[in-house]
C-alpha cells in the first residue's frame, strides 16, 4: 500500500497480504502492506514486495508507521526488501514459503501454502504459483501453470497486457523476434472475484548461433571469422575452452601460438537479454610453412552431451619429403581415458606386403609405441598426410592430455629427418551451454 492508512478510528487488519511493490513518490508513510496503522491491530498478515520509500517520512517492510496498535504473527520478506527490523516481522523468502513460519494461522479454513514453493494464499481465490516454461523457440514462447480447484478461468498478463485465457492452463506467445525478453504472470478467477497475480516469469526467445565459422592461418596466427547475426549486440568466442568477449567484431585473431599445433574455436551470439547456443566447434592447425612438422589432432571435439562418444585422434604430418620410416611413442593418462586397441591403425602405408609394422599398447601405463617403415625400394611419403589413427573414450573428468614422448623419422637413405618439438594435445569437454 502506498501511503495508505487504516483510518482515524479503530480498524483491524486480519488475514491479508500484499505481493506488490511499493514506490513512494511524496512524503508520508510507506509500507509493504499498509502505510499507517493509526489505531488498530495487524494480525496474520504478510507482504512480499519491495519498498522504495524515497521521500517517505516513515517506511517499513510491512507497516510504515503505527500510532496505537500491535502487529502479531505478521511478516515481511527481508530478502526482497533488504530490511531486517523489526526482527519479529522480518523473514527470508525461504521462510515465508514454509508453513512452520506462520504459527497460529488457520491453514484449514482460511489459508493454504504450497510448501517450499509459494507464499501463503487465501482459500477464497487461489493464486497460480507454478507457472513454468514448456517450450522456447526463436519466434515463440509456450508456458503452462497448474490447474486450481474452484476456478472458472485465468487472466494472463503478457508483457504488461492482460489477456483473458479462458479456462486454459497453457499459452503460446507467437510472432516474437529472436533474442527478445518477455514477461508473464497469471491470476485465477471464480464467482467471488479474481486472485492476486502469481509470480512474474521472465523468458527470452532463442537466437541463432553464428553460421559459417571460418579459419585461416596467417604467419603464427589463426584468424577466425563468421557471418553477422541479425539482432546480435555482441559475440563471445571460445578458444581452446576459454571464453573471450569479442565485442561486436565478427573476426578474431589467435596470435603468438606454437607452430604445428591444433586449436578449437566456437562462437555464440549475445543480445541484451540472452545468449545463443555455441556454434559447432571448428579446428585449425597453424602448420610451419618452411619445415616438416607433426601435430596431434582431434577429429571430433567432445561436448557435455557427447562426452562418452569415441574421440578420434590423428597423428598428422606436413611438409615432409622422403619419409621412409617412423618411430614414436605416445602417452595418455589411463585414469582419464581408455583406448580401444582395435582402433589403433597405421594410415601412411596400407600395403602389408611392402610394410614393416609394429604397434604395441600398454593400457596400464597409457603408452603406445609405433614403428612403421617401407621395405625395399618402395616410394617414401611426401607432403601432408596422416600417420596414425586411434580412438579414446573419457572415463573420468573433463580434460585429457596426450603427448609424444619420442618421435624419430628417417628418409630412404637412412638419414634422420629433423622436426620441431611436437605440442601436446589437450582435449577439453566443451560445455553445451
Amino acid at each position: 500500500m502506498m501511503d495508505g492508512s487504516n483510518g482515524g478510528s479503530t480498524a483491524n487488519i486480519d488475514n491479508s497480504y500484499s505481493l506488490g511493490n511499493v514506490t513512494m513518490t511524496s512524503s508520508g508513510y510507506a509500507g509493504g502492506l499498509v502505510g499507517e496503522v493509526y489505531v488498530g491491530n495487524v494480525t496474520n498478515c504478510y507482504s512480499s514486495g519491495s519498498v522504495s520509500p524515497n521521500n517517505a517520512t516513515y517506511s517499513g517492510g510491512l507497516v510504515g508507521y503505527y500510532y496505537i496498535g500491535n502487529v502479531t504473527s505478521s511478516y515481511f520478506d527481508s530478502t526482497i526488501t533488504g530490511k531486517t527490523s523489526p526482527t519479529n516481522q522480518a523473514r527470508t523468502t525461504q521462510q515465508l514459503k514454509q508453513k512452520a513460519t506462520f504459527t497460529g494461522w488457520d491453514f484449514t479454513n482460511i489459508w493454504h501454502i504450497d510448501e517450499g514453493t509459494s507464499y501463503p494464499y487465501l482459500l477464497l481465490i487461489s493464486i497460480p504459483y507454478t507457472i513454468t516454461v514448456t517450450d522456447v523457440k526463436k519466434d515463440s514462447i509456450s508456458i503452462s501453470w497448474s490447474p486450481l480447484a474452484d476456478t472458472i478461468g485465468y487472466d494472463l498478463e503478457v508483457d504488461g497486457t492482460i489477456i483473458d485465457d479462458g479456462a486454459n492452463t497453457t499459452y503460446t506467445h507467437t510472432g516474437l523476434k529472436p533474442g527478445t525478453k518477455h514477461t508473464y504472470r497469471v491470476r485465477s478467477k471464480n464467482g467471488k472475484g479474481v486472485s492476486s497475480w502469481g509470480p512474474m516469469l521472465t523468458v527470452s526467445t532463442l537466437i541463432d548461433s553464428p553460421l559459417n565459422i571460418r579459419t585461416h592461418t596467417d604467419g603464427n596466427s589463426i584468424i577466425v571469422d563468421w557471418d553477422q547475426v541479425e539482432g546480435a549486440t555482441g559475440y563471445d568466442i571460445e578458444v581452446d575452452g576459454v571464453t573471450f568477449d569479442n565485442g561486436t567484431n565478427i573476426s578474431y585473431s589467435h596470435s603468438n601460438i606454437s607452430p604445428n599445433s591444433q586449436h578449437v574455436y566456437r562462437v555464440r551470439v549475445k543480445t541484451a537479454s540472452t545468449t545463443s547456443k555455441w556454434s559447432q566447434p571448428v579446428t585449425d592447425i597453424n602448420w610451419s610453412s618452411d619445415s616438416p612438422g607433426v601435430c596431434l589432432a582431434a577429429v571430433n571435439w567432445p561436448t557435455s552431451s557427447t562426452k562418452s562418444d569415441d574421440i578420434q585422434i590423428l597423428v598428422k604430418a606436413n611438409n615432409f619429403s622422403d619419409m621412409y620410416a617412423a618411430f614414436f611413442e605416445l602417452q595418455y593418462d589411463p585414469s582419464q581415458v581408455q583406448l580401444d586397441d582395435s582402433s589403433i591403425s597405421n594410415l601412411v602405408w596400407t600395403d602389408g606386403d611392402n610394410l614393416y609394422q609394429v604397434i604395441k599398447h600398454d593400457p596400464t601405463t597409457g603408452k603406445i609405441r609405433v614403428l612403421i617403415s617401407q621395405t625395399g625400394k618402395n616410394e617414401s611419403k611426401n607432403g601432408q598426410f596422416d600417420i596414425l589413427g586411434l580412438k579414446l573414450k573419457f572415463i573420468t573428468g573433463s580434460t585429457a592430455n596426450i603427448k609424444v614422448n619420442l618421435a624419430e623419422f628417417v628418409d630412404s637413405s637412412g638419414k634422420k629427418i629433423s622436426i620441431p618439438d611436437i605440442s601436446d594435445l589437450h582435449i577439453i569437454v566443451l560445455s553445451d551451454t
